[in-house]
């Protein structure tokens, strides 16, 4: 994965690592609820420091 960050003196690109997990389960007979959690990594930012951001998302759907 390639991401790029802006520091608002310059903008740096690196290469990384994202991964995570999902999960939705059926909660009735049109609705659901689920939940996301991701991390990302970057290492060997600019030349030493590391950079890591997670996510989590949790949803409830309705489906007619």
């Amino acid at each position: 994965m390639r991401g790029n960050l802006d520091t608002g003196a310059g903008s740096v690109s690196d290469n990384g690592v994202a991964y995570g997990i999902d999960v939705e389960r059926a909660i009735a007979s049109n609705w659901t609820v689920g939940f996301e959690i991701q991390q990302s990594e970057y290492s060997n930012i600019n030349g030493g420091s590391n950079l890591k951001d997670t996510a989590a998302t949790l949803r409830v759907n309705s489906r007619f």
